[in-house]
């Protein structure tokens, strides 16, 4: 139920660091998340630095080998040059994720405050995305290898509409649609008396990732809504009346783009390329043998692209898989610690009391697998971390917030 609390500057600065991620690749290496980790790293240091920030140990000892393991894994790195930049990276992915934990000990409804920004990123990507849509005008963040006609192979070709606004290509979009999605439908359940405008933001966001047409976006929509629909039926947060309803107008987009959407699928599912299955395992077979010859140590920071290289028939060189590009950059002891973390968000999610927090715990759990192998890319992603830290901190919400 809506309260009149105010907003605190706690809140607007989770809205805003989450928010800023709209910006993308754009000035990439500094990215908006990078630029906001300098300005806020002095304000964290002084604001809470004499006070504990409470974050679980778990989250607090993963932080720590994750940054000391990887500034010694430089010793051995097999690209030490680009793994000093990496770590340059990850000390701000890190600032980002303390900062929405440490935000939300502070703000006044840190929930809503956490789900407005990953609602307002999305809309703020929403007139970029149309334009690309309808008009086939991409912004220069775009590099996309993908081939701009589509053929079935019979000699029938249809043009590809996809979105990728400032992310660099589609899978990135999708991504960071599918990141917002959970929030999307809490939002929902946060703002009763938004519920038309809420329920309009998770359409549009279903549509896109639709229309774009990645595997992993579909699976992650189905398994979104699927979560969502079980908790809000069960605790009638929903009527069916609403469930038709919304069903039926999501049907509109998809049937226009139809024939992309199923040519681009049936594609995707039969070349013979880095999105095939097999293709995929072999890719995943190179990380394990990496992390075999280090004897479990990892490529070391920044140096799984050089090392699977190294042992690659082909020019693939990333995990596309956020757990194994973990799993071989950092070792066996970092990436077991990682999971854990994982583990234990999603548990404590669904443990708390709140109907709200145990759905986004069954939102965590449920997606975090197909998540890591939408992109090729996750570690150096401030996002990625946010992401996280979104899920960290709303687990460490009173029930009532």
């Amino acid at each position: 139920m809506e309260t009149s609390i105010r907003y605190n500057i706690y809140d607007k600065l989770i809205i805003l660091i989450i928010a800023a991620h709209v910006f993308g690749h754009i000035l990439s290496p500094f990215t908006a998340g990078r630029i906001i980790a300098i300005f806020i790293a002095p304000f964290l240091f002084i604001r809470f630095y004499r006070y504990r920030i409470g974050i679980p140990p778990y989250a607090q000892i993963f932080l720590w080998v994750w940054f000391l393991g990887g500034a010694f894994s430089l010793l051995y790195s097999y690209d030490p040059v680009n793994g000093a930049k990496f770590l340059v990276y990850n000390i701000c992915s890190i600032i980002n994720f303390i900062a929405i934990f440490a935000f939300s000990q502070k703000a006044k409804k840190p929930m809503k405050s956490i789900t407005l920004g990953w609602i307002l990123l999305f809309i703020l990507t929403i007139p970029v995305a149309l334009n690309e849509f309808i008009n086939g005008a991409h912004l220069p963040q775009d590099y996309i290898e993908d081939k701009v006609f589509l053929s079935d192979g019979s000699g029938y070709t249809v043009a590809r509409q996809y979105a990728s606004v400032t992310f660099g290509n589609l899978n990135n979009y999708v991504l960071v649609c599918c990141f917002c999605l959970p929030f999307a439908l809490l939002a929902t359940h946060l703002f009763i008396k938004r519920i038309v405008l809420t329920w309009g933001i998770v359409l549009v966001l279903l549509s896109f990732i639709a229309i774009n047409a990645s595997r992993g976006g579909f699976l992650c929509a189905a398994l979104a809504v699927f979560v969502y629909l079980c908790v809000s039926v069960k605790k009638k947060k929903i009527k069916v009346k609403t469930i038709i309803v919304a069903f039926t107008l999501l049907s509109i987009p998809i049937l226009y783009y139809f024939q992309q959407i199923f040519l681009q699928l049936t594609i995707r599912l039969t070349e013979h390329s880095l999105f095939e299955d097999y293709a995929r395992l072999l890719i995943y077979g190179n990380v394990l043998e990496v992390v075999a010859d280090t004897n479990g140590f990892g490529a070391g920071i920044g140096g799984l692209t050089s090392a699977l290289l190294s042992i690659s028939t082909t020019d693939i060189n990333a995990a596309h898989n956020f757990f194994l590009e973990f799993l071989g950059e950092y070792g066996v002891i970092p990436f077991i610690l990682f999971s854990y973390m994982i583990f234990k968000i999603a548990r404590t999610l669904i443990k708390k009391g709140s109907t709200d927090q145990r759905m986004c715990g069954f939102l965590f759990a449920v997606l975090i697998i197909p998540l890591s192998v939408i992109n090729s890319v996750y570690i150096p992603e401030t996002i990625v971390w946010v992401f996280i830290s979104s899920f960290l901190a709303i687990s460490c919400v009173k029930a009532c917030q």
